[in-house]
């Protein structure tokens, strides 16, 4: 038995992510819209997607299409594997592949990205009308306010107006708005009305 170790051997450590693509095979306006995405752990990825329990997938266009056709209307491929020997280098090679493919299907116009890829949403690009629809969102959605201590309900016109009043933040509201639950702060009982 020889225990001699060779010094020369070396141990790299292989990096590997995918670019993936969900393709929309319902018949009708959107049949052939893709979404494109990028993940290091393919498994947790597709098993995000596959389950039902998952509201938010990689956002609103995809999301919204996940709901109005079905998880399983959608065909999942593998458009390219990328191995590196760096966790960075992958996550930079990945966007790369992943921009190419987001443009050479043109998802963003037909399909469901929401961005030219690698960026989520910070590489969003909103127009000015987009912008003041959700503005506007925020304007007509009125909400219930119960005081604990003094007993009294007040309804406000709008998200903004009780956010305003009650020093809460929007996106603290919207996320009651979303889940269509009850959430106390501090002595509120907030609820949409």
């Amino acid at each position: 038995m020889n225990n001699n170790v060779d010094q020369n051997t070396t141990t790299t450590t292989t990096y590997e992510g995918v670019v993936y693509s969900y393709t929309n095979t319902t018949a009708g306006d959107e049949y052939g819209y893709r979404y494109i995405g990028t993940t290091s752990n393919e498994y947790v990825r597709k098993s995000l997607w596959n389950s039902s329990k998952t509201k938010k997938y990689a956002g609103d266009k995809v999301n919204g299409a996940r709901k109005r056709y079905g998880i399983a209307s959608f065909k999942y491929e593998v458009l390219a594997t990328i191995q590196c020997s760096d966790p960075e280098e992958l996550k930079i090679e990945l966007e790369k592949e992943e921009s190419k493919y987001i443009k050479q299907y043109n998802s963003i116009e037909k399909g469901y990205n929401m961005s030219e890829g690698g960026q989520g949403k910070k590489g969003m690009k909103l127009t000015d009308e987009v912008k003041k629809k959700i503005s506007d969102s925020h304007y007509k959605i009125p909400m219930k306010v119960f005081n604990s201590l003094t007993k009294e309900t007040k309804i406000f016109r709008s998200m903004s107006e009780a956010s305003r009043t009650l020093k809460v933040s929007l996106s603290y509201l919207h996320g009651i708005f979303v889940s269509k639950t009850e959430k106390t702060w501090n002595n509120y009982q907030i609820s949409v009305a």
